[in-house]
């Protein structure tokens, strides 16, 4: 309970911090995204010759989703670095912080997803109250396998620094080679692309049961591999590791 606690103070008070002089607060996250993933969109169907009514409802949801992943990916290379004084003064577990980061990412997927709604509303994209349960039963997974997915970041970059480096070189181009904007079906020739890329098969949980769709058997067996994987890893590295982390930091 006590990690509950902490980390929705910290998170309050983080976003306290961000938009108390602002005008429109949070609303300031909605609209920077809803700016972008609407220009994106536009320029886009142009480019694909498809209406906005199909590209845009699809993107919206498929930006969201690569945002949140994405961020977190980049964030945990450096959130135990961050907190070097916290880890070196106090005896603040080091999962406690992964927690807190993992919470401040999924309070901003949370303000994005506020624009898709408004997208799926504007277009009269019919889906079941089913298939948004299923959509956010998959987010929840996504959310617990990025969290152990930081949480092993963190103590692998604390201790190589380069890797950092190498994750935030990956991650830019590996969002066009993702099917944040394109179907990953339409890809005919070079399906190792989508096959490899773990970043696909979290978007096709999550964003297919949006689109009245299902996720593809690939995509249901990587996530139930990875719900037995990640765990037990996260719990070996932690246990293996966690007394040397300091030293790492430091």
């Amino acid at each position: 309970m006590k990690i509950f606690q902490s980390t929705a103070y910290i998170v309050y008070t983080d976003l306290k911090a961000r938009f108390s002089s602002t005008a429109l607060g949070p609303l300031w996250m909605v609209a920077t995204f809803a700016v972008l993933c609407t220009a994106l969109a536009i320029i886009w169907a142009q480019v694909y010759q498809q209406n906005v009514s199909d590209t845009l409802p699809f993107f919206s949801a498929g930006l969201a989703i690569w945002i949140f992943m994405s961020q977190v990916i980049v964030n945990s290379t450096t959130h135990f670095l961050e907190s070097r004084d916290l880890l070196l003064n106090t005896l603040y577990p080091p999962f406690n912080i992964t927690v807190n980061m993992m919470a401040h990412h999924v309070i901003n997927f949370l303000f994005n997803i506020v624009y898709v709604i408004f997208v799926f509303i504007y277009f009269s994209i019919e889906t079941s109250i089913v298939n948004y349960f299923v959509a956010l039963f998959f987010m929840i997974i996504t959310a617990i396998h990025f969290l152990f997915v930081g949480h092993l970041l963190g103590f692998l970059t604390a201790k190589f620094r380069d890797v950092g480096a190498l994750i935030n070189v990956i991650m830019q181009p590996l969002f066009f080679v993702s099917p944040v904007i394109f179907r990953g079906d339409t890809i005919s020739t070079h399906q190792w692309i989508i096959q490899f890329n773990p970043f696909a098969y979290y978007l096709d949980a999550i964003r297919s049961p949006l689109l009245n769709e299902l996720p593809s058997n690939n995509t249901l067996g990587f996530l139930i591999v990875m719900t037995i994987v990640l765990p037990f890893l996260t719990h070996f590295t932690r246990m293996k590791f966690k007394n040397k982390l300091v030293f790492w930091v430091n």
